[in-house]
């Protein structure tokens, strides 16, 4: 008989290998013919319910709205065409993107002609698929229960900014299935008399994070201290507390450090560039922009988590001493989780957020958000352990009616984002053929109007400066001036102008460069004087600094008969 929700056995390190499974994942093979139709009920129907559900989503909310994933696959095409990680060919190397990995991966399909869009989109669908096999696999040792596990994958499904960083282009959704999976095996240490498997995993897991987003190292060296704190405690006397570390920390290091060491090399500075251009400064001056950010995560995201599990800790406190025994039991696996979400959510509020002109919703938060759930439902799990299945199941659904609740407003808003001037009933169908149309068309992602003409009107070896340094530069293939300094380590260096992200400008140097082209993103009416400056979208004390300089040069003349409504100015060299 299956009893796949069992609580699974600690492994005995027996040789017998179908004795080892039962006793890991609490599968039994005595009665193969009701073992394999209970498999079918219990585990494989359901994961096929819910990965379509996760199908149907990344359907909905498939897009290519935001601009960054093109800063990445600029240098990975620099890479396949054998430039290396660089911004333009033959310059000093500018590590202007945050995820290695990421375009890593992509170089090779580029190489061979494939939408790096599409890529993206597949690789962060599959992830998913394989983070919601494990969540509902007998491998998960940390929910032992299936209609909490069915709930953490269902929360996975269906989370609008998991969605829509998911079809996004960006390496978030592939970041955030690799630190979760990461945080699966190292809680799973805990519960496992055969530690050291799910030490290595996690380790090397947390290792190939770490390459995909600085973020990895931060989620490692968390774990790494929440582990010394509690081993040196526990087994200070016997003199071999460190034993454990030391097997944590060398498969993460055979990984990260030969790449840091690398990356050290190559670009010269201990972070990326664009950690200079966008939070380096007066980091109190950015404090309250964290402080809007974490608001707006809480509202849609963090306050029903943190409300149910006060309500279920609230409930509990007043019932039997024995289910308040059970509860401090599995506090090896709330609290680290906790501590680890607190710090990651902490580090978020002192970068200073995010830009939400760029990015919608929160996607700084979205690698953190199903660890905050899985303490959620592991809570839950020991609160009404020992209840029957039905109050658990509509506990459940209660659950996650009211996560569907506190997501409505954001999930709309990405969902108009996502498909902008569709409307709902017509969303499914265009994203079906857009989906079938990338899928037959290999690279047929529109990267905008202006993006083509540039291409169409400069040569080769035209310089241009652009303050989108993502399709622009991706589709006009020309060398480029981030005049934003994400991919420019003079800008990046230079003391913030005001308070915000991006804010960082030099038109000076820009100028000095001579670009045959320059953008600015303020709309041509500010220039004719028919608006004002915030009126024309503007707001970068930079760009205000840019058009009085270029005013008073003859060498610039506005460009009229250009694709949308900013400003965008030609070079004339003078005799």
């Amino acid at each position: 008989m299956l009893t796949i929700f069992s609580t699974p056995k600690p492994f005995k390190g027996h040789s017998n290998i179908i004795q080892t499974m039962t006793e890991e994942t609490g599968l039994s093979f005595e009665t193969p013919h009701r073992s394999t139709r209970s498999r079918v009920l219990n585990v494989i129907l359901p994961m096929a319910v819910v990965i379509v559900l996760f199908l149907v989503g990344c359907m909905l909310y498939t897009h290519d709205c935001l601009d960054d994933p093109y800063i990445t696959y600029r240098y990975a095409r620099n890479l396949a065409r054998g430039y290396g990680l660089v911004w333009n060919p033959g310059e000093k190397p500018v590590e202007g993107y945050t995820t290695f990995l990421w375009a890593a991966i992509h170089a090779p399909f580029i190489a061979a002609g494939i939408s790096p869009l599409l890529v993206s989109k597949i690789i962060s669908a599959f992830s998913g698929i394989i983070l919601i096999i494990f969540v509902l696999s007998p491998f998960n040792l940390v929910i032992q229960t299936g209609i909490w596990r069915i709930a953490l994958a269902i929360m996975v499904a269906i989370c609008p900014a998991l969605l829509f960083y998911c079809q996004s282009g960006m390496e978030t959704f592939f970041f955030m299935t690799l630190i979760l999976l990461g945080t699966f095996l190292w809680i799973s240490s805990r519960l496992s008399e055969n530690r050291l498997r799910y030490v290595v995993g996690a380790s090397i897991i947390l290792g190939i994070a770490a390459l995909t987003r600085p973020e990895g190292l931060l989620v490692f060296g968390t774990t790494w201290l929440i582990d010394l704190c509690q081993t040196r405690r526990r087994g200070l006397l016997s003199g071999r507390w460190w034993h454990g570390l030391v097997q944590y920390s060398l498969p993460f290091l055979v990984i990260w450090a030969p790449y840091f060491l690398w990356r050290f090399h190559y670009y010269g500075y201990f972070f990326p560039n664009t950690y200079y251009a966008k939070y380096s400064g007066n980091r109190l001056r950015n404090l309250p922009l964290g402080f809007l950010y974490i608001g707006k995560a809480f509202t849609s995201y963090l306050v029903m988590p943190l409300a149910f599990m006060i309500g279920m800790a609230s409930s509990t406190s007043v019932n039997a001493d024995g289910r308040l025994r059970e509860i401090s039991s599995i506090r090896k696996i709330i609290f680290p989780l906790s501590i680890l979400a607190s710090v990651y959510i902490f580090y978020v509020l002192w970068m200073g957020g995010d830009d939400t002109s760029a990015f919608p919703s929160v996607r700084l938060i979205v690698p953190v958000l199903p660890i905050i759930w899985l303490a959620l439902f592991t809570f839950c799990e020991a609160t009404v352990k020992g209840t029957s299945r039905l109050r658990q199941a509509l506990l459940a659904t209660a659950l996650l009616a009211l996560s569907l609740f506190a997501w409505t407003s954001d999930g709309f808003m990405l969902l108009k984002d996502a498909n902008p001037g569709l409307r709902s009933v017509n969303t499914v169908r265009a994203n079906l053929e857009l989906i079938y149309g990338k899928a037959r068309h290999l690279g047929d992602e529109s990267p905008g109007e202006l993006a083509l003409w540039v291409h169409k009107v400069t040569d080769s070896k035209a310089l241009i400066a652009v303050p989108f340094a993502g399709r622009i530069p991706y589709y006009a293939d020309r060398p480029a001036i981030d005049t934003l300094g994400l991919n420019d380590v003079h800008i990046a260096h230079m003391a913030p102008l005001q308070g915000g992200f991006d804010v960082k400008m030099d038109p000076e140097y820009v100028l000095s460069r001579h670009p045959i082209l320059i953008v600015v993103n303020v709309k041509r009416c500010y220039w004719y004087q028919q608006c004002s400056f915030t009126e024309a979208g503007g707001w970068k004390l930079g760009d205000e600094h840019f058009l009085e300089l270029l005013r008073n040069r003859s060498d610039y003349s506005l460009v009229d008969r250009v694709p949308g409504s900013i400003c965008v100015f030609e070079y004339h060299p003078q005799p």
